[in-house]
Protein backbone atom coordinates (compact mmCIF):
# COMPACT_ATOMS: atom_id res chain seq x y z
CA UNK A 1 0.00 0.00 0.00
CA UNK A 2 1.08 3.36 -0.57
CA UNK A 3 2.22 5.54 1.87
CA UNK A 4 2.21 8.88 0.30
CA UNK A 5 0.70 11.42 3.12
CA UNK A 6 1.67 14.94 1.78
CA UNK A 7 -1.92 17.26 1.39
CA UNK A 8 -2.71 17.67 -2.47
CA UNK A 9 -3.94 21.16 -3.32
CA UNK A 10 -7.50 21.92 -3.88
CA UNK A 11 -8.78 19.14 -2.15
CA UNK A 12 -8.13 20.43 1.24
CA UNK A 13 -7.71 18.02 4.37
CA UNK A 14 -8.06 14.61 1.88
CA UNK A 15 -4.57 13.63 1.54
CA UNK A 16 -2.74 12.28 -1.01
CA UNK A 17 -2.91 8.84 0.13
CA UNK A 18 -6.43 8.76 -0.26
CA UNK A 19 -6.82 10.47 -3.24
CA UNK A 20 -4.03 8.05 -4.97
CA UNK A 21 -5.88 5.30 -3.28
CA UNK A 22 -9.25 6.42 -4.76
CA UNK A 23 -8.77 7.75 -7.59
CA UNK A 24 -6.44 5.18 -9.51
CA UNK A 25 -9.12 2.94 -8.67
CA UNK A 26 -11.49 4.46 -11.52
CA UNK A 27 -8.13 5.08 -13.52
CA UNK A 28 -6.17 1.63 -13.78
CA UNK A 29 -3.86 1.98 -16.88
CA UNK A 30 -5.77 4.24 -18.98
CA UNK A 31 -4.21 7.60 -20.03
CA UNK A 32 -6.39 11.13 -19.67
CA UNK A 33 -7.34 11.05 -23.19
CA UNK A 34 -8.58 7.28 -22.81
CA UNK A 35 -10.66 8.17 -19.57
CA UNK A 36 -12.40 11.36 -21.04
CA UNK A 37 -13.13 9.44 -24.25
CA UNK A 38 -14.57 6.39 -22.45
CA UNK A 39 -16.50 9.57 -20.51
CA UNK A 40 -17.63 11.09 -23.64
CA UNK A 41 -18.76 8.22 -25.22
CA UNK A 42 -20.51 6.98 -22.11
CA UNK A 43 -23.94 6.34 -23.56
CA UNK A 44 -26.24 5.27 -21.01
CA UNK A 45 -27.65 7.86 -18.50
CA UNK A 46 -27.08 6.40 -14.94
CA UNK A 47 -30.45 5.58 -13.82
CA UNK A 48 -31.73 5.73 -10.04
CA UNK A 49 -32.14 2.15 -8.36
CA UNK A 50 -33.42 1.73 -4.76
CA UNK A 51 -32.55 -2.05 -5.61
CA UNK A 52 -29.38 -4.45 -4.92
CA UNK A 53 -28.15 -8.18 -5.71
CA UNK A 54 -25.85 -9.89 -3.62
CA UNK A 55 -23.94 -12.39 -5.79
CA UNK A 56 -22.45 -15.52 -3.84
CA UNK A 57 -19.80 -17.08 -6.51
CA UNK A 58 -18.99 -20.69 -6.16
CA UNK A 59 -16.13 -20.51 -8.49
CA UNK A 60 -14.83 -24.28 -9.12
CA UNK A 61 -18.30 -25.16 -10.04
CA UNK A 62 -20.59 -26.96 -7.31
CA UNK A 63 -21.87 -30.24 -8.22
CA UNK A 64 -25.83 -30.42 -8.46
CA UNK A 65 -26.23 -33.69 -7.41
CA UNK A 66 -24.44 -33.14 -4.26
CA UNK A 67 -26.57 -29.71 -2.99
CA UNK A 68 -29.66 -29.21 -4.80
CA UNK A 69 -30.36 -31.69 -8.03
CA UNK A 70 -30.03 -35.17 -5.97
CA UNK A 71 -31.35 -38.01 -7.88
CA UNK A 72 -31.82 -40.89 -4.84
CA UNK A 73 -33.26 -43.56 -7.71
CA UNK A 74 -30.38 -42.68 -9.80
CA UNK A 75 -27.78 -45.90 -9.93
CA UNK A 76 -24.83 -45.59 -7.43
CA UNK A 77 -22.55 -44.36 -10.04
CA UNK A 78 -24.69 -41.16 -10.66
CA UNK A 79 -26.20 -40.21 -7.56
CA UNK A 80 -23.66 -40.36 -5.40
CA UNK A 81 -23.43 -41.49 -1.36
CA UNK A 82 -25.06 -38.44 -0.16
CA UNK A 83 -29.22 -38.41 0.71
CA UNK A 84 -31.60 -36.41 0.16
CA UNK A 85 -33.81 -34.77 2.71
CA UNK A 86 -37.08 -32.97 2.79
CA UNK A 87 -37.42 -29.39 3.50
CA UNK A 88 -40.12 -27.14 4.89
CA UNK A 89 -42.23 -26.91 1.50
CA UNK A 90 -43.17 -29.71 -0.31
CA UNK A 91 -41.09 -31.03 -3.77
CA UNK A 92 -38.12 -29.53 -2.56
CA UNK A 93 -35.43 -31.77 -1.23
CA UNK A 94 -31.55 -30.85 -0.54
CA UNK A 95 -28.83 -32.88 0.32
CA UNK A 96 -28.84 -34.20 4.03
CA UNK A 97 -25.60 -31.75 4.49
CA UNK A 98 -28.43 -28.35 3.99
CA UNK A 99 -30.19 -28.90 7.11
CA UNK A 100 -30.50 -24.91 7.40
CA UNK A 101 -31.85 -25.03 3.81
CA UNK A 102 -34.54 -27.34 4.55
CA UNK A 103 -35.45 -25.31 7.06
CA UNK A 104 -36.16 -21.83 5.33
CA UNK A 105 -36.95 -23.33 1.73
CA UNK A 106 -40.27 -20.76 1.80
CA UNK A 107 -37.84 -17.98 0.88
CA UNK A 108 -36.23 -19.16 -1.89
CA UNK A 109 -36.16 -20.91 -5.37
CA UNK A 110 -34.03 -23.42 -6.76
CA UNK A 111 -32.92 -23.44 -10.54
CA UNK A 112 -32.21 -26.79 -12.14
CA UNK A 113 -32.18 -26.23 -15.58
CA UNK A 114 -29.52 -23.25 -16.71
CA UNK A 115 -27.21 -24.95 -19.50
CA UNK A 116 -24.46 -23.93 -21.46
CA UNK A 117 -21.32 -25.10 -23.57
CA UNK A 118 -17.90 -24.10 -21.96
CA UNK A 119 -16.68 -26.15 -19.33
CA UNK A 120 -13.10 -24.53 -18.55
CA UNK A 121 -13.13 -22.54 -15.28
CA UNK A 122 -12.40 -18.70 -16.97
CA UNK A 123 -14.13 -19.87 -19.67
CA UNK A 124 -17.47 -21.20 -17.91
CA UNK A 125 -16.75 -18.04 -16.10
CA UNK A 126 -16.82 -15.54 -18.58
CA UNK A 127 -19.74 -16.91 -20.53
CA UNK A 128 -21.73 -16.60 -17.38
CA UNK A 129 -20.47 -13.14 -16.56
CA UNK A 130 -20.16 -11.58 -19.79
CA UNK A 131 -22.22 -13.73 -21.76
CA UNK A 132 -18.90 -14.75 -24.18
CA UNK A 133 -16.14 -17.19 -23.17
CA UNK A 134 -12.45 -17.24 -23.30
CA UNK A 135 -10.76 -15.48 -26.21
CA UNK A 136 -7.10 -15.78 -27.64
CA UNK A 137 -5.18 -12.55 -27.54
CA UNK A 138 -1.89 -13.27 -29.44
CA UNK A 139 -2.49 -16.88 -29.80
CA UNK A 140 -3.00 -17.13 -25.55
CA UNK A 141 -6.20 -17.76 -23.89
CA UNK A 142 -6.94 -14.76 -22.34
CA UNK A 143 -6.99 -13.96 -18.32
CA UNK A 144 -9.64 -11.29 -18.60
CA UNK A 145 -12.94 -11.48 -20.55
CA UNK A 146 -12.57 -8.81 -22.86
CA UNK A 147 -16.27 -8.10 -22.94
CA UNK A 148 -17.71 -6.59 -19.90
CA UNK A 149 -19.06 -8.51 -17.05
CA UNK A 150 -21.94 -8.07 -15.11
CA UNK A 151 -20.35 -5.72 -12.39
CA UNK A 152 -19.03 -3.48 -15.02
CA UNK A 153 -22.23 -2.85 -16.58
CA UNK A 154 -24.10 -2.23 -12.97
CA UNK A 155 -21.40 0.09 -12.79
CA UNK A 156 -22.31 1.78 -16.08
CA UNK A 157 -25.83 1.53 -15.82
CA UNK A 158 -25.81 3.27 -12.28
CA UNK A 159 -23.13 5.54 -12.43
CA UNK A 160 -20.14 4.02 -10.44
CA UNK A 161 -20.67 5.72 -6.86
CA UNK A 162 -23.55 7.65 -5.49
CA UNK A 163 -24.38 9.41 -2.40
CA UNK A 164 -20.75 8.96 -0.82
CA UNK A 165 -21.00 5.21 -1.55
CA UNK A 166 -19.86 2.56 -4.24
CA UNK A 167 -22.80 1.62 -6.96
CA UNK A 168 -20.83 -2.26 -6.64
CA UNK A 169 -18.18 -3.83 -4.46
CA UNK A 170 -16.20 -6.60 -4.45
CA UNK A 171 -15.85 -8.47 -1.11
CA UNK A 172 -13.44 -11.83 -2.24
CA UNK A 173 -10.25 -10.40 -2.89
CA UNK A 174 -10.21 -9.67 -6.51
CA UNK A 175 -10.83 -13.70 -7.37
CA UNK A 176 -10.03 -14.03 -10.84
CA UNK A 177 -12.26 -13.92 -13.74
CA UNK A 178 -15.00 -12.43 -12.76
CA UNK A 179 -15.19 -8.60 -12.49
CA UNK A 180 -13.60 -7.21 -16.19
CA UNK A 181 -14.47 -4.26 -17.58
CA UNK A 182 -13.82 -5.42 -20.97
CA UNK A 183 -13.17 -3.35 -23.74
CA UNK A 184 -15.36 -0.35 -21.86
CA UNK A 185 -11.70 0.40 -19.50
CA UNK A 186 -10.89 0.78 -16.43
CA UNK A 187 -12.95 3.58 -15.16
CA UNK A 188 -15.76 0.47 -14.67
CA UNK A 189 -13.67 -2.10 -12.77
CA UNK A 190 -15.69 -3.10 -9.37
CA UNK A 191 -13.32 -1.93 -6.80
CA UNK A 192 -11.76 -4.77 -4.78
CA UNK A 193 -12.84 -4.08 -0.09
CA UNK A 194 -12.24 -7.69 1.19
CA UNK A 195 -11.67 -6.37 4.52
CA UNK A 196 -12.76 -2.59 4.40
CA UNK A 197 -12.57 0.13 2.58
CA UNK A 198 -8.35 0.99 3.29
CA UNK A 199 -7.36 -1.98 1.96
CA UNK A 200 -9.13 -1.14 -1.59
CA UNK A 201 -6.74 -2.14 -4.09
CA UNK A 202 -5.15 0.04 -7.03
CA UNK A 203 -6.20 -1.23 -9.74
CA UNK A 204 -3.27 -0.36 -12.05
CA UNK A 205 -1.44 -2.58 -14.06
CA UNK A 206 1.74 -4.94 -12.37
CA UNK A 207 4.93 -2.82 -12.57
CA UNK A 208 3.13 0.47 -12.28
CA UNK A 209 3.85 0.63 -8.45
CA UNK A 210 7.46 -0.22 -8.21
CA UNK A 211 8.59 3.30 -8.33
CA UNK A 212 6.85 5.75 -6.20
CA UNK A 213 8.68 8.85 -6.83
CA UNK A 214 7.84 8.06 -10.49
CA UNK A 215 4.65 7.78 -9.86
CA UNK A 216 4.22 10.38 -7.99
CA UNK A 217 5.66 12.67 -10.63
CA UNK A 218 3.84 11.22 -12.99
CA UNK A 219 0.49 12.19 -11.05
CA UNK A 220 1.86 15.86 -10.15
CA UNK A 221 2.24 16.09 -14.17
CA UNK A 222 -1.24 14.90 -14.59
CA UNK A 223 -2.39 17.28 -11.89
CA UNK A 224 -0.24 20.22 -13.69
CA UNK A 225 -1.55 19.54 -17.12
CA UNK A 226 -5.17 19.17 -15.98
CA UNK A 227 -5.51 22.55 -14.12
CA UNK A 228 -3.48 24.23 -17.21
CA UNK A 229 -5.87 22.96 -19.94
CA UNK A 230 -8.81 23.29 -17.92
CA UNK A 231 -10.22 20.00 -17.33
CA UNK A 232 -9.55 19.03 -13.82
CA UNK A 233 -13.40 19.35 -13.74
CA UNK A 234 -13.96 16.75 -16.35
CA UNK A 235 -12.18 14.25 -14.58
CA UNK A 236 -12.71 14.92 -10.89
CA UNK A 237 -15.89 13.92 -11.16
CA UNK A 238 -14.98 10.67 -10.32
CA UNK A 239 -11.93 11.04 -8.55
CA UNK A 240 -13.44 13.20 -5.92
CA UNK A 241 -16.27 11.07 -5.56
CA UNK A 242 -14.18 8.05 -4.83
CA UNK A 243 -12.41 9.85 -2.63
CA UNK A 244 -15.31 10.39 -0.58
CA UNK A 245 -15.97 6.95 -0.36
CA UNK A 246 -12.96 6.31 1.32
CA UNK A 247 -13.48 9.14 3.99
CA UNK A 248 -17.29 8.54 4.41
CA UNK A 249 -18.63 7.82 8.05
CA UNK A 250 -21.67 5.99 5.81
CA UNK A 251 -18.87 3.61 4.14
CA UNK A 252 -16.81 2.80 7.29
CA UNK A 253 -19.56 2.08 9.13
CA UNK A 254 -21.04 -0.41 6.65
CA UNK A 255 -17.81 -2.70 7.33
CA UNK A 256 -17.83 -2.05 11.10
CA UNK A 257 -19.58 -5.66 12.51
CA UNK A 258 -19.45 -5.25 15.82
CA UNK A 259 -22.48 -2.97 16.09
CA UNK A 260 -24.78 -6.65 15.07
CA UNK A 261 -26.32 -8.36 17.68
CA UNK A 262 -23.35 -10.86 18.78
CA UNK A 263 -25.71 -14.23 18.34
CA UNK A 264 -26.79 -13.19 14.87
CA UNK A 265 -22.66 -12.88 13.90
CA UNK A 266 -22.54 -16.16 15.80
CA UNK A 267 -25.14 -17.76 13.40
CA UNK A 268 -23.08 -15.88 10.15
CA UNK A 269 -20.67 -17.22 11.59
CA UNK A 270 -16.21 -16.23 10.93
CA UNK A 271 -14.39 -15.10 7.44
CA UNK A 272 -16.37 -15.81 4.95
CA UNK A 273 -19.51 -15.74 6.97
CA UNK A 274 -18.64 -11.91 8.24
CA UNK A 275 -18.13 -11.40 4.40
CA UNK A 276 -21.67 -12.08 3.60
CA UNK A 277 -23.05 -10.18 6.61
CA UNK A 278 -21.04 -6.82 5.40
CA UNK A 279 -22.73 -7.49 2.30
CA UNK A 280 -26.41 -7.48 3.95
CA UNK A 281 -24.67 -3.78 5.92
CA UNK A 282 -23.49 -3.00 1.86
CA UNK A 283 -26.99 -3.05 0.25
CA UNK A 284 -28.92 -1.82 3.19
CA UNK A 285 -26.79 1.30 3.14
CA UNK A 286 -27.41 1.75 -0.61
CA UNK A 287 -24.97 -0.45 -2.41
CA UNK A 288 -26.80 -1.82 -5.67
CA UNK A 289 -24.34 -4.68 -6.09
CA UNK A 290 -21.71 -7.14 -3.94
CA UNK A 291 -19.98 -9.91 -4.90
CA UNK A 292 -18.63 -12.63 -2.38
CA UNK A 293 -16.86 -15.61 -3.58
CA UNK A 294 -17.86 -18.51 -1.38
CA UNK A 295 -14.49 -20.07 -0.68
CA UNK A 296 -14.56 -24.40 -1.14
CA UNK A 297 -13.38 -25.09 2.05
CA UNK A 298 -14.72 -24.63 5.73
CA UNK A 299 -13.11 -21.53 7.98
CA UNK A 300 -9.73 -23.09 9.79
CA UNK A 301 -10.14 -26.09 8.13
CA UNK A 302 -7.20 -27.95 6.86
CA UNK A 303 -8.83 -29.24 3.47
CA UNK A 304 -6.99 -28.96 0.17
CA UNK A 305 -9.81 -27.13 -1.78
CA UNK A 306 -9.96 -23.28 -1.59
CA UNK A 307 -12.47 -23.57 -4.16
CA UNK A 308 -15.31 -25.74 -5.67
CA UNK A 309 -13.59 -28.09 -8.29
CA UNK A 310 -14.07 -31.19 -6.95
CA UNK A 311 -12.51 -33.81 -9.33
CA UNK A 312 -11.44 -37.24 -7.18
CA UNK A 313 -7.29 -36.13 -8.29
CA UNK A 314 -7.99 -32.72 -6.18
CA UNK A 315 -9.79 -33.49 -3.30
CA UNK A 316 -12.53 -36.51 -2.43
CA UNK A 317 -15.73 -34.94 -3.18
CA UNK A 318 -17.33 -36.34 -0.18
CA UNK A 319 -14.90 -35.53 1.86
CA UNK A 320 -14.61 -31.86 0.54
CA UNK A 321 -18.62 -31.45 0.76
CA UNK A 322 -18.73 -32.73 4.83
CA UNK A 323 -15.63 -30.03 5.35
CA UNK A 324 -17.63 -26.64 3.43
CA UNK A 325 -21.39 -27.60 3.41
CA UNK A 326 -22.34 -26.64 6.98
CA UNK A 327 -21.08 -23.61 7.37
CA UNK A 328 -22.04 -22.84 3.94
CA UNK A 329 -25.38 -24.24 4.61
CA UNK A 330 -25.62 -21.80 8.11
CA UNK A 331 -24.34 -18.65 6.58
CA UNK A 332 -26.61 -18.83 3.12
CA UNK A 333 -29.59 -19.28 5.25
CA UNK A 334 -28.88 -17.35 7.43
CA UNK A 335 -28.29 -14.19 5.08
CA UNK A 336 -31.75 -15.35 3.72
CA UNK A 337 -33.47 -15.23 7.17
CA UNK A 338 -31.91 -11.44 7.93
CA UNK A 339 -32.67 -9.95 4.65
CA UNK A 340 -36.60 -11.22 5.19
CA UNK A 341 -36.62 -10.16 8.61
CA UNK A 342 -34.97 -6.69 7.95
CA UNK A 343 -37.69 -6.43 5.04
CA UNK A 344 -34.98 -6.48 2.86
CA UNK A 345 -35.94 -9.13 0.28
CA UNK A 346 -38.13 -7.44 -2.51
CA UNK A 347 -35.13 -4.89 -2.41
CA UNK A 348 -32.14 -7.48 -2.44
CA UNK A 349 -31.95 -10.31 -5.24
CA UNK A 350 -29.65 -12.83 -3.87
CA UNK A 351 -27.87 -15.60 -5.79
CA UNK A 352 -25.46 -17.94 -5.31
CA UNK A 353 -24.08 -19.93 -8.17
CA UNK A 354 -20.74 -21.24 -9.46
CA UNK A 355 -19.96 -21.29 -13.33
CA UNK A 356 -20.84 -24.83 -14.14
CA UNK A 357 -22.41 -27.89 -12.61
CA UNK A 358 -20.36 -31.71 -12.65
CA UNK A 359 -20.15 -34.49 -14.30
CA UNK A 360 -23.18 -36.92 -13.57
CA UNK A 361 -21.24 -40.05 -13.76
CA UNK A 362 -18.45 -40.37 -11.07
CA UNK A 363 -14.84 -39.43 -11.73
CA UNK A 364 -12.59 -43.18 -11.44
CA UNK A 365 -9.44 -41.30 -12.29
CA UNK A 366 -7.90 -41.66 -9.00
CA UNK A 367 -9.01 -44.85 -7.07
CA UNK A 368 -10.96 -44.59 -3.80
CA UNK A 369 -11.34 -41.54 -4.04
CA UNK A 370 -14.77 -39.63 -5.44
CA UNK A 371 -14.98 -36.74 -7.92
CA UNK A 372 -16.94 -35.22 -11.01
CA UNK A 373 -15.39 -33.57 -13.72
CA UNK A 374 -16.87 -30.05 -15.05
CA UNK A 375 -20.27 -30.21 -16.73
CA UNK A 376 -22.18 -27.55 -18.19
CA UNK A 377 -24.79 -29.22 -19.70
CA UNK A 378 -26.71 -29.02 -16.50
CA UNK A 379 -26.31 -26.71 -13.07
CA UNK A 380 -27.88 -25.72 -10.06
CA UNK A 381 -28.29 -22.61 -8.30
CA UNK A 382 -30.57 -20.85 -5.73
CA UNK A 383 -31.90 -17.57 -5.90
CA UNK A 384 -33.88 -15.73 -2.87
CA UNK A 385 -35.91 -12.32 -2.96
CA UNK A 386 -36.56 -9.90 -5.64
CA UNK A 387 -40.30 -9.94 -7.04
CA UNK A 388 -39.79 -13.78 -8.14
CA UNK A 389 -41.70 -16.62 -6.53
CA UNK A 390 -40.83 -18.05 -3.14
CA UNK A 391 -40.45 -21.46 -2.00
CA UNK A 392 -40.79 -23.63 -5.37
CA UNK A 393 -37.94 -25.25 -8.05
CA UNK A 394 -37.66 -23.95 -11.63
CA UNK A 395 -36.64 -26.27 -14.34
CA UNK A 396 -35.92 -29.95 -13.96
CA UNK A 397 -32.92 -31.91 -15.34
CA UNK A 398 -33.44 -35.57 -16.62
CA UNK A 399 -33.62 -38.33 -14.67
CA UNK A 400 -29.39 -38.44 -14.29
CA UNK A 401 -29.02 -35.06 -14.25
CA UNK A 402 -27.24 -34.86 -17.74
CA UNK A 403 -29.44 -31.93 -19.29
CA UNK A 404 -32.60 -29.78 -19.02
CA UNK A 405 -35.60 -31.60 -19.63
CA UNK A 406 -37.88 -28.44 -18.49
CA UNK A 407 -37.65 -24.70 -18.99
CA UNK A 408 -33.98 -24.81 -20.19
CA UNK A 409 -32.08 -21.68 -19.21
CA UNK A 410 -29.08 -19.59 -20.25
CA UNK A 411 -26.67 -17.99 -18.01
CA UNK A 412 -27.72 -14.81 -19.79
CA UNK A 413 -31.20 -15.27 -18.67
CA UNK A 414 -29.71 -15.44 -15.19
CA UNK A 415 -27.86 -12.52 -15.98
CA UNK A 416 -30.67 -10.46 -17.51
CA UNK A 417 -32.75 -11.01 -14.36
CA UNK A 418 -30.10 -9.61 -11.98
CA UNK A 419 -29.80 -6.71 -14.50
CA UNK A 420 -33.89 -6.48 -14.92
CA UNK A 421 -34.38 -6.14 -11.07
CA UNK A 422 -31.72 -3.04 -10.76
CA UNK A 423 -33.84 -1.27 -13.59
CA UNK A 424 -31.24 -1.81 -15.74
CA UNK A 425 -32.57 -2.14 -19.56
CA UNK A 426 -30.56 -5.55 -20.38
CA UNK A 427 -31.53 -4.79 -23.93
CA UNK A 428 -29.84 -1.43 -25.06
CA UNK A 429 -27.01 -1.72 -26.64
CA UNK A 430 -23.60 -0.31 -26.88
CA UNK A 431 -20.69 -0.16 -29.29
CA UNK A 432 -18.11 -2.41 -28.43
CA UNK A 433 -14.32 -1.99 -29.56
CA UNK A 434 -15.14 -2.12 -33.30
CA UNK A 435 -17.93 0.12 -32.53
CA UNK A 436 -20.47 -2.28 -33.52
CA UNK A 437 -23.50 -2.04 -31.21
CA UNK A 438 -24.15 -4.92 -28.62
CA UNK A 439 -26.91 -5.26 -26.57
CA UNK A 440 -25.93 -5.25 -22.24
CA UNK A 441 -27.22 -9.19 -22.46
CA UNK A 442 -28.82 -11.26 -24.34
CA UNK A 443 -31.03 -13.31 -22.37
CA UNK A 444 -34.67 -12.40 -21.21
CA UNK A 445 -35.69 -12.13 -17.03
CA UNK A 446 -37.44 -15.46 -15.54
CA UNK A 447 -40.47 -13.53 -15.13
CA UNK A 448 -40.78 -13.60 -19.13
CA UNK A 449 -40.65 -16.98 -19.13
CA UNK A 450 -43.11 -17.71 -16.19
Amino acid sequence: MLELETVSPGFGNKTRRAFLQAGFLGIGSLTLADLLTLQAKAAVKPVQSDTAVILLWCGGGPSQLETYDMKPDAPSEIRGPMNAIKSNVLGINVCELLPHHAQVAEKFTIIRSVSHGHAGHPDGTFRFTSGFGQDKVGGLLSSESKHPCITAVVNRALGITRNGMPVSLDLSSGYRWYGSPGYWGEMYRVPVASRGLENWRLQVKPGQLEDRRSLLTQFDRLRSDLDHSGNLKAMGYFQQQATEILLSNKAHEAFDVSKEDPKLRERYGVEWGEQCLVARRLVERGVNMVTVHVPGRAPGSMGKNYDWDDHAVNWDLIEAMRDRLPFYDRTVATLIEDLHQRGLNKKVLLLVTGEFGRTPRVDNNSPGRFGRDHYPAAMSMLISGGKGPLGTVIGATNSKAEYPVDRPLDPDDIRATLLHHLGIDYTQELPDNAGRPLPLCYGRHLSEWA
